[in-house]
């Protein structure tokens, strides 16, 4: 067993004994898609290899933010999509109020020094299943991240057991993922999350999972998952079903953990942490009396993993807001600079990828602007090393592989029955 498996488990190991023993249930065994060992991270739980399908046809179907508990089904058209690179004056009006700030973007990556390389070889794309009797079933998919092309597919992961949301741990064949029901409980029966480790084979053409822990009370929605750099610390904000209440939890390799209570309309999204797991990053609406969630209140938030457990609101701290709500955000490995995403005032049409200084919310530079976006909350999935992102939810044409540092973009195109609603890589 590596490092790597040995603090995701260490930050684990503290939820045996805070499960309720009545509501374990077991995975269920698959075959394994290729011949030869499964990887198992506990000893405990063996390891699980699931088959792929074969790749579906493309049709036409609507498409959805899931956001837990709205789940809106909006059909969109085809939309042709421009970008430019333009100066930041076009974000001017973005800005939080605060000390004039010198951070720059080389202030995001360790020793201040840009990092090199390629972008990872794969991502994994979550999309909607688009069925009538279980809203929240999920399809998930293996893309080669250099031409788009998907190399594998995955339907449940046995009952009850869909895909929402995934993190990755720190390279392109690792990832952490939450699975729940394919419907929404009601009721606090049987609403549950159970996290899983994917490995994924060097060619991408084949996974295995093990479990991390028993279930989790609550269910986990899109990009509400978050991992440092080496799955150091692990972070999740699950909804209590049956009541408009939640908790973010923070979880570290030593086993400590730290618990903040939240109520709607708080509804943390967008989830990041900073490589040493330090530093948690949000996207939500603000601490209020109503119970309804307004996109253009969403603002980008951060969280030391240190603060004492307690109500979220009390804890939090806000970072930047914008006239038309924070799409989504992450966070720079050193998490001083967050990556934005919002609607530019001035062009509604328009949706700009800015960098800007975590402590003071100030702009630093604009890293993209697109044009002519479908009118949808934009997801945004950094790599590790925060050299790449990819833009998702902006158009239905595909996935748009950023450069951070050159504000390049290569679109990687997916079908329309794959398009995705939470990415990783």
């Amino acid at each position: 067993m590596n490092n790597l498996e040995n603090r995701i488990r260490a930050a684990f190991h503290a939820d045996a004994e805070t499960i309720r023993s009545e509501s374990l249930r077991p995975l269920g065994s698959r075959p394994a898609l290729r011949p030869g060992r499964a990887v198992s991270w506990l000893s405990s739980r063996p390891a699980t290899g699931w088959p792929a399908r074969p790749h579906r046809p493309t049709t036409v179907r609507p498409h959805r933010k899931v956001l837990i508990p709205l789940a809106a089904a909006a059909s969109v058209a085809v939309i042709t999509i421009a970008a430019a690179v333009v100066g930041p004056r076009i974000l001017s009006h973005h800005q939080t109020s605060g000390p004039t700030t010198q951070t720059t973007l080389t202030a995001a990556y360790p020793g201040g020094r840009l990092p090199i390389g390629e972008p990872p070889r794969f991502y994994l794309g979550i999309a909607s299943a688009n069925r009538r009797d279980a809203p929240y079933a999920t399809v998930l998919t293996v893309f080669n991240s250099a031409t788009g092309q998907p190399l594998l597919q995955l339907n449940d992961l046995g009952p009850n057991s869909y895909i929402q949301a995934v993190a990755n741990v720190g390279n392109d064949l690792t990832f952490l993922a939450a699975t729940t029901p394919g419907r929404f409980p009601k009721t606090a029966r049987g609403c549950d999350t159970n996290l899983l480790v994917l490995r994924l084979n060097p060619a991408g053409t084949s996974v295995t999972s093990s479990a991390l822990s028993g279930p989790i009370p609550g269910f986990i929605s899109n990009s509400a998952l978050a991992a440092s750099d080496g799955g150091k610390v692990i972070s999740y904000a699950a909804r209590s079903c049956g009541t408009n209440m939640g908790r973010l939890t923070v979880r570290h390799a030593n086993g400590t953990t730290s618990t903040w209570t939240y109520r709607f309309p708080i509804n943390p999204t967008s989830l990041s942490l900073s490589a040493d797991g330090s530093l948690l990053e949000l996207v939500s609406n603000p601490n209020s009396k109503c119970s309804c969630v307004s996109p253009s209140a969403n603002a980008a938030w951060t969280l030391r993993t240190s603060s004492a457990s307690g109500p979220l609101s009390q804890r939090w701290r806000k970072v930047l807001g914008a006239p038309n709500g924070v799409d989504s955000a992450a966070l720079s490995p050193t998490g001083a600079v967050t990556f934005a995403v919002v609607a530019v005032t001035t062009h509604l049409s328009h949706l700009s990828i800015g960098a800007y200084a975590t402590a003071t919310g100030r702009l630093i530079r604009v890293v993209r602007v697109f044009t002519k976006v479908q009118v949808a909350p934009t997801g945004i999935s950094t790599n590790a090393t925060g050299h790449y992102a990819l833009i998702y939810m902006l158009t239905t044409r595909g996935v748009q592989r950023l450069n951070l540092i050159t504000g390049h973009v290569k679109v990687l195109p997916v079908t329309q029955s794959d398009f995705p609603i939470d990415t990783a890589w």
